[in-house]
């Protein structure tokens, strides 16, 4: 069964211009690695909600993006996601 995550993040630097470098978002399993593009900076997606089998806490996915600003300096940073069983 396939469920709906919806994502957002914003990126800014108070310095000048910072833009994102990469986007992506993972699974626990490593079964599920999606690259969402370095300009979508919210959307939403259709993942994957079965759990293996010892797996009672849900299926997470992670989301993480990096990003670089005028002066060359790169940050990074995620969030995490659980779809439970279903």
């Amino acid at each position: 069964m396939l469920v709906q995550i919806s994502y957002g993040f914003t990126i800014s630097d108070n310095m000048g211009y910072a833009y994102p470098l990469s986007h992506t978002l993972t699974d626990e399993y490593g079964v599920y690695a999606q690259d969402l593009g370095t300009y979508m900076s919210s959307g939403t997606v259709w993942v994957e909600a079965y759990c293996a089998g010892g797996d009672l806490d849900g299926r997470t996915y992670t989301f993480r993006v990096a990003a670089r600003d005028s002066a060359g300096n790169e940050a990074s940073a995620q969030a995490v996601s659980t779809v439970l069983h279903h």
